[in-house]
């Protein structure tokens, strides 16, 4: 799920008959009502998309199916237009794009903790891969950016920062696996630590335990310092 803004709103997921199973993107332009903003094709195989997200100015939009075909917008989600197809492999394929040539994409070459989790920057809009991080028997779940610093969580505690648009990354090991993580600006930010909430104020330097969590969830999001949801 992510709002560009506070009205406009967008979440991904799929849909399915079947044998039969297509991606679906749902936009909201009120906050309240959802409405089905684009399907895929219906495929045999499990072919959801995976995440979406949205550049600082809501310019550029852009989403993945799990066969690894990325869609973009251009225009706040009134069009979603194939870009590349099949380019990005691997499972739980996720990515930022700060404008329509530069981006940085996660993806994981196996279905599990298994295979080796890969952080790749692009400069011509995805055509073109160049891996900047492999990190080995691990597996990516998250992405995301404010500005120049950036942040990937995953399995095993995993927590990567960089601070120069994804160029170099540190690693920051956690307690648990990483569902997910949400920044609303360069210091303060929340992550689903396992089962735990836990905020920071530092840019992830230092994690204060929030709330303990009876099932395990795999989404935040963020408006503001006070409203967010898990």
């Amino acid at each position: 799920i992510y709002f560009p803004n506070p009205t406009l709103g967008f979440t991904v997921g799929k849909e399915q008959f079947a044998p039969f199973e297509w991606g679906i993107i749902w936009r909201t332009t009120n906050g309240e009502n959802w409405d089905s903003n684009y399907t895929t094709n219906s495929t045999y195989e499990e072919n959801g998309f995976n995440t979406v997200t949205f550049n600082s100015d809501a310019s550029l939009g852009i989403t993945f199916l799990k066969n690894g075909d990325l869609f973009s917008t251009s225009d706040q989600g009134d069009n979603w237009n194939l870009s590349f197809e099949n380019n990005f492999y691997g499972q739980n394929v996720a990515g930022y794009f700060f404008d329509s040539l530069h981006g940085i994409v996660i993806s994981n070459t196996n279905g599990n903790q298994n295979g080796n989790a890969i952080i790749f920057n692009t400069i011509d809009g995805g055509q073109t891969l160049d891996t900047i991080l492999e990190v080995q028997s691990s597996y990516f779940l998250c992405l995301q950016f404010i500005n120049n610093i950036g942040y990937a969580g995953g399995y095993r505690g995993i927590f990567y920062k960089t601070t120069n648009f994804g160029e170099d990354w540190t690693l920051d090991s956690l307690n648990s696996t990483i569902w997910d993580l949400f920044f609303i600006n360069e210091s303060t930010g929340w992550i689903i630590d396992g089962r735990d909430i836990l905020k920071t104020t530092d840019g992830g330097e230092n994690w204060l335990f929030q709330y303990h969590l009876d099932e395990i969830l795999q989404k935040l999001f963020f408006i503001d310092s006070n409203y967010g949801w898990a």
